[in-house]
């Protein structure tokens, strides 16, 4: 990312400038570009005051700049590991459900239930 549309990017941050949960004031230094992609940026950020964590999509279009947010428990090396990691299908919760039903019953037969 050159120099330039990362500092766009950070000028972009100022509509999400405030925590969503205490309305402490974000700084700009603080954002996190995780994705670009033509006029989108992808931005996370964590609270000083109260620690939590924001996602943010920012995007530059025709009507001006528009963002939305999402209060998320994650951090940010969570995010940037499962970005491109492949998405789970109704196959694998299946997978799971049967593999954890097994296993319960495994150890009800164990403990003589």
């Amino acid at each position: 990312m050159s120099q330039s549309s990362y500092s766009q990017s950070l000028e972009n941050f100022r509509l999400v400038a405030f925590c969503p949960l205490c309305n402490a004031q974000y700084q700009p230094n603080q954002a996190s570009i995780l994705e670009q992609k033509d006029d989108a940026n992808l931005i996370y950020v964590e609270c000083d005051q109260c620690g939590a964590s924001i996602i943010a999509l920012v995007v530059m279009g025709l009507m001006g700049i528009s963002s939305i947010g999402l209060v998320t428990d994650l951090t940010e090396r969570d995010i940037r590991r499962f970005q491109y990691a492949p998405a789970i299908s109704s196959d694998d919760i299946l997978d799971l459900h049967r593999e954890l039903q097994h296993k319960n019953a495994v150890v009800a037969l164990i403990e003589g239930e």
